[in-house]
């Protein structure tokens, strides 16, 4: 599980989340890029579970409990997305 936390100068946590980056997510999935990511949670309806997070530099992340959902999905191969080599519909 994946928890990122954002502190400040004197080390107090000024922002926590748990979630997977859509960058792992991507990864998780085969997928190139994090943009593949967002384009298949849009063709399956799914966009409101990426959340906007902070780290040193601004990102978005899905909850933990959303990716099991995700993983249902993307195992029946739900919406629309990038076939990988060798892969069989």
């Amino acid at each position: 599980m994946e928890k990122t936390i954002l502190v400040n100068e004197r080390g107090k946590a000024v922002s926590t989340y748990e979630g997977i980056s859509k960058t792992k997510l991507a990864k998780r999935y085969g997928m190139k890029k994090a943009s593949e990511v967002i384009k298949w949670l849009k063709s399956i309806g799914k966009e409101d579970v990426l959340k906007p997070g902070l780290t040193a530099a601004p990102c978005h992340y899905i909850p933990w409990s959303e990716v099991a959902e995700l993983d249902r999905l993307w195992a029946t191969h739900s919406g629309s997305r990038q076939i990988l080599i060798g892969e069989r519909l």
